[in-house]
């Protein structure tokens, strides 16, 4: 069915638009609950050690505190750091 023609039944007869308006948003929001479901179970099915195992750490050095994020998956233990 073409947009124009059911817009033009939709301005003719308003009861009969708003029922169609509630029914069209009705399935567009389950396919968006639908989508969001279907993203969860990806998101929680990833392994844990996917996932990069991180840390903050605090520490002085020549009067400057640093914080750092320490990347504990690595064997060398690579720190980014940034002025606080």
């Amino acid at each position: 069915m073409k947009s124009s023609a059911l817009k033009s039944l939709m301005d003719r007869d308003p009861r009969l638009g708003y029922t169609l308006q509630g029914y069209i948003s009705t399935s567009y929001f389950n396919r968006y609950l639908d989508t969001m479901k279907k993203l969860q179970s990806i998101v929680m099915n990833l392994p844990v050690e996917a996932r990069p195992r991180t840390s903050t750490a605090t520490w002085s050095y020549a009067g400057q505190t640093q914080t750092g994020i320490v990347d504990e998956s690595s064997p060398r233990r690579k720190v980014s750091t940034r002025p606080r």
